[in-house]
């Protein structure tokens, strides 16, 4: 068995790793445009607060739901703050928003294609 100190320091490392590699891609683009960096800073703001406000509907300390604590976050898909007539979409969109990723490249993706760029 690895002990968690090694598996805590590797994941340190990966992530950095993949974060710098993420923002590796960022120099093909015109970095010094005011646009582009509103893009990205909106989308990494929004990626960090949107799934907070989503994981704050997780379930409560005294439910007797026994699932591993690291699934805790994702429990929100049945509990969100996302309430429609379909339990389906309900779970699909209270699921996908609590996703760093997903808000990341939704808010990327739509002002990049919305927002006007220079010529």
């Amino acid at each position: 068995s690895v002990p968690h100190v090694m598996v805590a320091g590797l994941l340190c490392f990966m992530w950095g790793m993949l974060t710098a590699l993420g923002l590796s891609n960022l120099r093909y683009s015109e970095a010094g445009s005011s646009r582009n960096i509103i893009i990205v800073g909106l989308s990494l703001f929004l990626s960090l607060s949107v799934p907070a406000y989503f994981q704050q509907y997780g379930l409560s300390p005294n439910s007797n739901v026994s699932v591993p604590s690291y699934f805790l976050p994702y429990i929100v898909a049945s509990h969100g703050p996302i309430h429609t007539e379909s339990g389906g979409l309900n779970y699909v969109l209270n699921t996908l928003l609590s996703f760093h990723m997903v808000i990341a490249f939704l808010v990327a993706l739509i002002l990049d294609n919305t927002v006007p760029g220079s010529r």
